[in-house]
């Protein structure tokens, strides 16, 4: 069994998904990711990304039934990291129990949620009617999967919920969104993995980022950090493969890449 840390990305698009020839690269499902640790299946957010992952897991449910233990750590309740979460496999399946973790009171978490299930947006008739057994969890500090211990930041409206994953070997990433406390939160991680959108001349210019952060922004949080390692995802919406690659270029920072899993303490990518 592998206990090295890894993260894999399902969804790396913001706000809306833009699946098209021109975002085949770097992908066009909205977030969601996947933290790889031994045997654990732990995700961030539920994006339609999350649904090529359910596609994954649903393979494991059919051709060897067996129950799954999932847990999902949400970030906001934005459209763009909760919408895919009605279609993802295997809460369809009752030997799924599915942990889904938020830092708000349970009944407020399952008030966000309970409006994808319901009848006038959804053929669902609410989220007690899916088959797997769902259990929402309020986290503040901090919880421990197995032998994956999960950190919680400090909240806000505007950038949601920052979580710090370490392994029993010390090592540790960080998901968040670009913000003035980060850099106390993320002090020394290995791997930094940061909204960003866009440029800062094109964000004065009006580039439709919608609040998601700049590349120049993501390296100086990331210096202050002193993280050793950063990955930029969320793409913007309009964001070409081929304008992103010219940006990490000029910018100088790593793009993320639906369906790459990265290594959590070697520069490597991994397939």
């Amino acid at each position: 069994m592998d206990a090295s840390l890894k993260v894999q990305f399902w969804g790396t698009r913001g706000w809306i998904s833009t699946p098209s020839l021109q975002t085949t690269v770097y992908g066009g499902n909205t977030t969601s990711l996947q933290v790889l640790h031994g045997d654990l299946l732990v995700g961030v957010d539920a994006g339609f990304g999350i649904c090529n992952w359910g596609e994954q897991l649903a393979k494991r449910i059919v051709e060897k039934p067996e129950p799954l233990e999932i847990h999902v750590f949400l970030t906001r309740f934005h459209w763009d990291h909760i919408q895919g979460l009605p279609f993802f496999h295997p809460i369809y399946s009752p030997s799924t129990r599915l942990h889904l973790y938020a830092p708000y009171p349970k009944a407020y978490t399952r008030e966000k949620l309970e409006i994808l299930f319901t009848a006038n947006y959804s053929p669902f008739s609410g989220l007690d009617s899916m088959e797997s057994h769902m259990e929402i969890e309020e986290i503040s500090k901090e919880i421990c999967i197995g032998d994956l211990r999960v950190q919680v930041g400090e909240k806000s409206e505007a950038n949601g919920v920052p979580y710090r994953f370490f392994a029993p070997d010390g090592s540790s990433l960080v998901v968040a969104a670009q913000s003035p406390s980060l850099p106390d939160f993320a002090a020394g991680t290995d791997l930094l993995i940061l909204d960003a959108a866009c440029t800062q001349a094109e964000e004065k210019a009006g580039y439709p980022g919608w609040g998601g952060g700049t590349y120049e922004e993501a390296l100086s949080l990331a210096q202050a950090s002193q993280a050793k390692r950063l990955i930029c995802t969320r793409h913007g919406p309009y964001r070409t493969d081929k304008a992103l690659f010219t940006a990490s270029l000029q910018a100088g920072f790593v793009p993320a890449k639906e369906g790459e899993i990265y290594s959590v303490t070697l520069s490597t990518v991994l397939v």
